[in-house]
């Protein structure tokens, strides 16, 4: 399907989750834990399905994204849209560079400046780097750069 897939929401895979459960004789739920993505399908089953949902446990979710949020997730599908690899959706080979990027604009967001300056401060590493403008080389660089890398070889640009 590709983008010709249909757009769908938190409201609508859980929507689903619960046809399924129905299908499989599944009456109540003890406890739904998830996080990010999954803690807010986790408040949607409490929200949707209260009357069979124990409880949830939500891990790194908020209830509704924030407009910072929405912007960042805006920059990283834009990272993917406008990699000319990705052709459309309709890509033959993973459009790395625009995935890599997204990956790493969203590692930026997962964490508070106080928690990247501690871990990383201005620590320099040895190895050089083809998007260094400068002779030093970060830790943190370095750090996106792996996680960038290493986000390709196992998520898919549509997905």
């Amino acid at each position: 399907f590709r983008l010709q897939f249909p757009g769908f929401s938190i409201k609508d895979i859980i929507k689903v989750q619960r046809e399924l459960l129905e299908q499989l004789g599944v009456t109540r739920i003890v406890s739904v834990i998830g996080g990010s993505m999954g803690g807010m399908q986790a408040t949607e089953w409490a929200i949707d399905y209260a009357d069979i949902t124990d409880s949830i446990i939500n891990i790194a979710s908020p209830l509704a994204a924030g407009p910072d949020a929405i912007g960042y997730n805006l920059i990283m599908r834009m990272a993917i849209l406008n990699d000319p690899d990705f052709n459309g959706g309709n890509y033959v080979g993973q459009p790395e560079g625009g995935l890599a990027t997204a990956r790493m604009v969203g590692m930026m967001t997962y964490r508070t400046s106080e928690l990247f300056s501690k871990r990383f401060e201005r620590f320099t590493v040895a190895e050089s780097s083809p998007a260094a403008f400068s002779k030093e080389h970060f830790q943190i660089e370095s750090y996106l750069q792996y996680q960038g890398d290493t986000f390709v070889e196992r998520f898919d640009a549509n997905s």
